[in-house]
């Protein structure tokens, strides 16, 4: 004997919807179902908020930390160029070389990578590749047919 359950494609239980014909049983229906979303708004709702919190929370201690990054900089930046000037102060040129050069932070070029991304470590090997590389991109057949300007160009000439 075939069930509900059989005739749904995904095996829910379908509700009797016959018993809703009666006034009384209709009416305590539609209270439950109204209650039950209610509650379930209020949970969206305050599942909302806890979430808008947590993040204004997140984003508020993302603030502080970037602000005590910048004035540990700040600060750290202060304290070697006094430690410079004592030591410009003093005589001592090496030391106010080497805490120029660090405040300065020369940076260093990207390594550089054969075709296949592999670094390239050797002083030779690195030219050898840019030769390689500018003989690729510089080196193209020649024209054809030289450009012999447009008409009006000759008419001028």
């Amino acid at each position: 004997m075939p069930t509900e359950a059989d005739n749904n494609k995904h095996g829910r239980k379908i509700p009797n919807d016959n018993r809703l014909i009666e006034p009384e049983i209709k009416k305590k229906f539609v209270i439950e179902l109204r209650n039950r979303f209610r509650v379930l708004a209020d949970l969206d709702q305050t599942k909302d908020s806890s979430t808008e919190k947590k993040w204004e929370n997140i984003k508020e201690k993302d603030k502080e930390v970037k602000k005590k990054a910048r004035k540990d900089k700040k600060n750290h930046l202060e304290e070697r160029a006094e430690q410079a000037e004592k030591a410009a102060a003093r005589g001592n040129i090496s030391t106010v070389y080497k805490i120029t050069k660090e405040l300065c932070l020369q940076s260093k070029p990207p390594p550089v990578k054969d075709k296949t991304g592999n670094i390239i470590t050797t002083k030779t090997e690195q030219a050898a590749h840019w030769i390689e590389h500018f003989m690729t991109v510089l080196n193209r057949p020649e024209l054809i047919n030289e450009f012999q300007g447009t008409p009006q160009l000759r008419y001028y000439q």
